[in-house]
């Protein structure tokens, strides 16, 4: 069997319409991502992520371990906010709870109390002494939950590198107040 060239052409354009259209999607895609992700200007060619850092509690920066230009690992401190205050919060948060534990105690040793009495006393009595034991319990659960966030604070007065990289446009200076959450 041969083939004649009219047979031949007509094979052959399909096939090559399919090549050229293929070419020019694999050109464009790569195009698509070169200019995409990889932009440059005249000057020169840059591709980097951007991490900016914030300290979750608001204090005076106690210490910075790192310089400008300085390659850090993840997890190194980069700087620590003023520990003596946040310990100092800690502690008034420890004597909080134990100031609620022990009105707790109290309001629901007064409750079972008026409870046991319930042919002496009036409905009215038993009902504010369980009222007022529900809201020692109530403030008791909201000193934990201060004690905890103190914790919480102290432990993030160290600020850590979040990923590998170089530190750059770092200006901070022991004594500065950053307010939280700005970079």
């Amino acid at each position: 069997m041969t083939l004649d060239r009219d047979t031949l052409l007509r094979l052959l354009k399909p096939l090559l319409t399919l090549l050229v259209v293929g070419a020019g999607v694999f050109v464009f895609w790569h195009l698509y991502n070169y200019y995409t992700y990889a932009p440059q200007t005249r000057d020169g060619k840059i591709r980097a992520d951007v991490v900016p850092l914030a300290a979750d509690v608001s204090g005076r920066v106690e210490q910075v371990h790192v310089r400008d230009n300085q390659v850090v690992r993840r997890g190194d401190i980069l700087f620590t906010i003023d520990h003596v205050r946040l310990r100092n919060a800690v502690e008034q948060a420890e004597a909080a709870v134990a100031t609620a534990r022990a009105t707790l105690n109290a309001a629901e040793r007064e409750n079972r109390r008026y409870q046991a009495l319930s042919d002496i006393v009036s409905g009215q009595q038993r009902d504010d002494r369980r009222s007022t034991a529900e809201e020692a319990r109530a403030r008791y659960a909201q000193a934990i939950a201060d004690r905890d966030l103190a914790r919480i604070n102290l432990a993030r007065a160290e600020v850590r590198a979040p990923v590998n990289g170089i530190v750059t446009n770092f200006s901070l200076r022991p004594g500065a107040m950053p307010p939280p959450g700005s970079p």
